[in-house]
């Protein structure tokens, strides 16, 4: 406690003499002592605050500077960027040049094409081997012409040059598959394959260039199929899914997925092939009795009986079920590595394949599908749009669409008999019926815009009657879910084979989709009406609900 001179002297005077004056010198003394330790205590909080403040820039500091190199990093690499993209860009602008140029070049000096028109070319008269010769002299013709208008424009450039002659190389091989639909007796000869095969090798990389690769890359792996996987039939070719069967048995075997022996296999492959000739023989007759001996003989030898006991056990023909859908993948597959095609290349048409193979089964993809679309497809991209429309129909499964679903009585067979009973319910309302498949590529393209359909004719309270022809039931139930084909005034049948085909034949049903309507009394309208014309059905429509 500090005390101030004032009381130190008043205390002095009160005790008198020489011990006041002793206390005053100590008390005096111990005052300034104390104003030094309070000083000191003062000076070290002030020197521990300025050191945390210290502390404290020093931390901003560093912080700023490490954010600062960030920056820069960052600045670096923008920089980079846009150098890069301003090279891009100089690229870009340069090959656009270039293409600006051809483009006018091409439309300067249009080349000569390939007359591939002779004379019995669509009454298929000519045979294949007259029909390759036609056109291989057309071809020279063609290049011949070429090289005459290359001579006599100096101008014309090594581009142009080397593009029109790559050009007519790859419509010349496009010719010859195409050539295919039109020769004698529809005959498929292994001349075809081999003769493009050779010009294909001559085509130069990038492909895209050419209008027709696309259809060339098709036709080739196309014809490729049916020499290897189809069947005679007549004046056309069948595919046989027992012709594939050995190689995927061998395949699963090697992965250990089913119990088979090599003799087995050799037996299966051994019936593939006797009803490949038994299918050839019946259809080098007419006679319905004969076709049935050659049948019942082929299905009562002992090699037939071996084979579909073989193929029967539950293990292989579940996995015979689950890869049969994919053949034509397999069959793809096969032929873009015969042809030597580039991994890109093989990219696009596997997943073609796989795409058709979605479309025309409106399912996901089973866990084989699945297999080659992760492993055999390089493109994140095209992987990417596969799976995608697999997780399409994936989505479908839960979804209820039983309300719409109807059934009819199974004893009755007679068509006529039978649509009148699945007419009763709706006697007063109008009823347009759609006879489809979902194997039939029009009318699921007709499906798909029926939301329209539905929106025009809402003010006529129509009912519609879906009836699906040999459809699987799978299928048949995603397509109703995709196409959101549900409601109070819709109904589906998927009726049995029998019943389907007399309710056909009753209404003289041809082709599909077919569309027939019905007034409300049940009677069926002696008037064409498609529900792709909605102009024209809603008006008949119109009419007749008046």
């Amino acid at each position: 406690m500090g005390v101030d001179l004032n009381t130190i002297l008043a205390i002095i005077g009160a005790m008198g003499g020489i011990e006041g004056i002793k206390w005053g010198i100590r008390a005096w003394v111990n005052r300034k002592t104390n104003a030094r330790i309070a000083d000191a205590q003062a000076d070290v909080e002030e020197f521990k605050a300025l050191r945390e403040y210290n502390e404290f820039l020093q931390k901003q500091l560093s912080e700023k500077e490490e954010r600062f190199v960030e920056q820069t990093g960052r600045l670096r690499q923008v920089q980079d960027e846009l150098f890069t993209l301003k090279e891009s860009y100089s690229d870009v602008k340069i090959e656009l040049a270039l293409k600006r140029c051809e483009k006018n070049e091409l439309l300067a000096h249009p080349f000569p094409l390939i007359d591939a028109e002779y004379p019995g070319k669509y009454e298929n008269k000519v045979p294949a081997q007259e029909m390759m010769q036609i056109l291989e002299s057309r071809y020279k013709e063609a290049e011949g012409n070429l090289r005459k208008q290359i001579e006599k424009s100096a101008s014309i450039s090594r581009c142009y040059q080397e593009y029109a002659a790559q050009y007519l190389l790859c419509i010349y091989a496009t010719d010859i598959l195409q050539g295919a639909y039109h020769v004698k007796d529809h005959v498929f000869p292994q001349e075809y394959v081999s003769q493009v095969e050779k010009i294909w090798k001559e085509i130069p990389q990038p492909y895209t260039q050419f209008r027709d690769y696309n259809a060339l890359t098709k036709d080739l792996i196309f014809q490729e199929v049916r020499l290897k996987y189809s069947t005679p039939m007549g004046k056309t070719y069948g595919f046989l899914f027992t012709n594939y069967y050995p190689e995927l048995l061998r395949k699963h075997k090697a992965q250990g997925d089913i119990a088979i022996t090599d003799s087995e296999i050799a037996t299966v492959e051994q019936w593939a092939k006797n009803l490949d000739s038994m299918t050839i023989k019946q259809y080098q007759t007419t006679d319905a009795r004969e076709q049935e001996k050659i049948e019942n003989a082929f299905s009562n030898s002992a090699l037939a009986k071996r084979a579909t006991a073989i193929i029967g056990r539950e293990d292989i023909a579940k996995m015979l079920k689950d890869e049969t859908p994919l053949l034509d993948v397999y069959y793809a597959q096969h032929i873009a590595d015969s042809m030597g095609c580039s991994q890109q290349q093989k990219d696009v048409i596997i997943s073609k394949a796989i795409l058709h193979v979605l479309e025309r089964l409106a399912m996901p993809l089973n866990s084989y599908g699945l297999d080659l679309a992760e492993h055999y497809i390089s493109s994140e991209v095209l992987r990417e749009k596969v799976l995608a429309e697999h997780r399409k129909y994936l989505s479908l499964q839960n979804r209820d669409i039983t309300a719409s679903i109807k059934t009819a009585p199974q004893d009755m067979s007679d068509g006529e008999k039978l649509l009148r009973h699945i007419l009763e319910p709706y006697k007063g309302k109008l009823v347009l019926l759609d006879v489809w498949g979902t194997w039939c590529a029009p009318c699921k393209m007709a499906l798909a815009h029926s939301k329209e359909e539905f929106e025009r004719l809402a003010p006529y309270d129509v009912v519609y009657l879906y009836m699906v022809s040999n459809s699987p039931e799978e299928s048949w139930k995603n397509l109703i879910k995709l196409n959101n084909l549900v409601g109070d005034n819709i109904a589906h049948y998927n009726l049995p084979a029998a019943q389907q085909s007399a309710i056909e034949n009753y209404l003289n049903i041809r082709s599909f989709p077919s569309y027939r309507l019905f007034d409300k009394e049940g009677n069926l309208v002696d008037v064409k009406v498609d529900a792709r014309q909605l102009d024209n059905l809603e008006k008949i429509i119109k009419e007749l609900n008046r």
